[in-house]
This record gives C-alpha cells, structure tokens and sequence, in this order.
C-alpha cells in the first residue's frame, strides 16, 4: 500500500468525525439568530425601529418591579425586552412561553433572591402611533400570568412608551449582539400601576416622526398632450384620407386630402413670414421715374 493511500485512510475517519461538530455549530448559530417574519414588526409611518429588531434590550431599575413586597424596601430589578420576536427559551425561567418581556427582580421578597417574572406576552405587531405624548409612538405586548407575594392571581399587560430625543442613540454592545442594554440617556423608567398594568418609558432617537415626501407625479404637461392629439389627428386625417381618396379613384399626389393646399403650404409659410417681418407693408411701386 502506498504512502497516498494510507495518509487516505486515516484522514477519512477523522473528517467524518469533525462533520458532526461542524453540523452542531451551524444549527447553534441558527437556533441564536431567529428570523423575523415579513408580516411581523412593521414599523409605523415616519418612525425608525430598525435598532429595536436587534435582540433583546434590558435595563436596570429599583422602582417599579414585579413581586416585591412592601416589607422589602432594598429590592431591585432588570427588565428585559425583545420587540420583534419572542424572548429565548428559559430566559425567564419557567415561565418563558412565548414572552417579550421579563421582569428579574431581586430581593423582592427580603430573601436575597432572584425571581423570574413574566412581564408580557409576544405581539407580532407591537408598534403604533401614541399621539398622547410627544412625538413618539409605543409598542403594546400580550396580557400574562401574575402572582404577587402573598397576593391572588391575576393577569398583567405591558406598554412601552417612546419619546422623542434625537440625542438618544441606541446601539448594541457588539456587533451581532443578542442582548443589549438601553443607554441611560434614553432615561428609562418603569412603573408597576393598579397591580396589573407595566408601563415603561424611554426617550429614543427613532421616535422623532420624519415625514418623507411625497413622490412626485410625472404627470404630462397640458402643452404635451395637446401636441400628442394634434399628431394623432393628423395622422387620422392623412390616413383615412389618403385611403379615400385611393378608393375614388385618385393616384399620385391627388391621393393625398386636400393636395393642393398642402403643396402650397410651404409658399403659404414664407408669405406669412415675410408679411410679419415687414409688419403687413407691401413693396409699392412707383408709377413714373423720379426727375
């Protein structure tokens, strides 16, 4: 046996074998960069959401969380949100079931501890228009499950409220990144109102309306159209014309409507030139030979 066909047969193997693992990496990839549908996450007209696609925003706050009891004064919590698709799986514990929103609160209880809580469900189309700020718009998630500490059960609904402030630039911490923090110039608060209602704010750059114009028409000026019915006519009028005449019997030039004015038309053109130039006065002719 050859040196070419062992160094074969025992590199055969192992690319079988790095196959599989390379298999793995491509689906891990894929299972962490999930697609957003076409009919999903529109944006509203004038606003920029393009940077709120990207993956799962979070920011930190000691007002406003979930399952903190009032004996718990020292608690804290970090909310994340994903707008344009579904919070990864276990990312809120077990309550993870096609969420947006989650609420990590900690020491909410007094027990120096992390709580999972769901904030609100998946919307595939958050975004609207809230002319009851200024200038900016909101994105609204799903009603979901809420057991406050030693409290009954209910259901709870986020809102996500932007403000205009063309110096607050979202960005995400790497390229690529699947969880972002929101900058603290977008000043970020949440307020946990009525025990069943989680109302967030946040200035953000693509909330300032830009109004694109609109496009202009290309329509046909009133010149234009009058000179395309005046060559469609004349081209009517020599055609049918011409066929008429044919079918009488004429030949040669009499075929053509009305040849004699249109022989003399150029005769007809010069005169009139010369009769404007002149301003209508003719030559006169003198009768008798001056002395």
């Amino acid at each position: 046996m050859n040196l070419d066909r062992r160094a074969f047969i025992i590199q055969y193997p192992l690319k079988l074998s790095i196959l599989p693992l390379i298999i793995s990496i491509i689906s891990i990839i894929h299972n962490e960069s999930p697609v957003i549908a076409e009919d999903q996450c529109k944006s509203p007209q004038g606003i920029d959401i393009t940077i709120l696609k990207q993956g799962i925003w979070s920011f930190s706050s000691k007002t406003g969380c979930l399952g903190v009891n009032t004996t718990s004064p020292f608690s804290n919590c970090t909310i994340s949100i994903s707008f344009c698709q579904p919070l990864p799986a276990n990312w809120c514990g077990q309550q993870s079931n096609d969420l947006s929103v989650c609420v990590k609160t900690f020491n909410g209880t007094g027990q120096n501890e992390t709580i999972s809580y769901a904030g609100g469900s998946f919307n595939p189309q958050p975004f609207a228009l809230d002319f009851t700020i200024r200038g900016g718009f909101q994105a609204t998630f799903g009603a979901t499950p809420y057991t406050p500490p030693g409290g009954s059960a209910t259901n709870i609904t986020s809102q996500a409220m932007f403000i205009c402030n063309q110096n607050s630039v979202w960005s995400p911490a790497l390229i690529g990144s699947i969880n972002n923090t929101i900058p603290d110039i977008a000043k970020p608060s949440i307020v946990f109102k009525d025990g069943h209602s989680l109302s967030m704010t946040f200035e953000y750059y693509g909330a300032c309306v830009t109004l694109t114009p609109a496009e202009k028409l290309n329509l046909l000026s009133a010149g234009s159209v009058l000179i395309i019915i005046f060559f469609v006519s004349l081209t009517i009028y020599f055609l049918f014309g011409s066929v008429f005449n044919y079918c009488r019997g004429y030949r040669g030039k009499d075929v053509i409507p009305q040849s004699e004015f249109w022989v003399d038309l150029p005769v007809l053109v010069a005169d009139g030139i010369i009769f404007t130039c002149r301003c209508g006065k003719s030559e006169s002719q003198a009768t008798y030979d001056s002395i």
